[in-house]
């Protein structure tokens, strides 16, 4: 009898650690997002300029992207971790109705552009920089994330 109690206490934890080990590989939903999205990967521009858009799934197929009217890209200072309200804003502008943005000259440096539009917000880390080949345009793609991980948050850079 006193080896099936030890042997039961063995098996409980047993039992434990492995409920231990599956929660720390397989996070709760509510903990973990399954789309994170990595923080510190800067795109590289000499310029932040060009056109915010979005996709559905039904333009896609048939016509591709749409301009975002009236989304708010905003320049903050680069620091990580920090609060939105403790951020310097560097610089700030409304996209045309065809989406259309540019936020002017801008010094080299590391830097968090929030996109904030109907769409919902996004957010990029840019760093500024001198560079051989110019950045002509930027194209932010600001449509939702599906939650298979597709679609939306895309900065596709074209150079000169």
């Amino acid at each position: 009898m006193t080896e099936l109690k030890i042997h039961g206490v063995n098996r409980v934890v047993g039992l434990k650690r492995g409920l231990a080990i599956l929660v720390l590989l397989f996070p709760c939903p509510d903990r973990a997002s399954a789309c994170s999205l990595a923080r510190g990967y800067f795109y590289q521009v000499t310029a932040i300029r060009g056109r915010m858009v979005s996709y559905t799934w039904r333009l896609r197929r048939l016509w591709g992207s749409v301009g975002v009217p009236d989304a708010k890209p905003r320049l903050y200072e680069y620091r990580f971790p920090a609060k939105i309200e403790d951020l310097k804003q560097i610089a700030t502008v409304a996209s045309d109705p065809d989406g259309n943005f540019d936020l002017g000259t801008i010094p080299k440096g590391h830097y968090s552009l929030r996109v904030d539009s109907a769409e919902g917000d996004d957010w990029f880390d840019v760093e500024v920089i001198d560079s051989a080949r110019k950045t002509d345009r930027i194209t932010i793609d600001i449509s939702p994330v599906a939650p298979d991980c597709t679609g939306g948050h895309k900065f596709i850079e074209k150079k000169l």
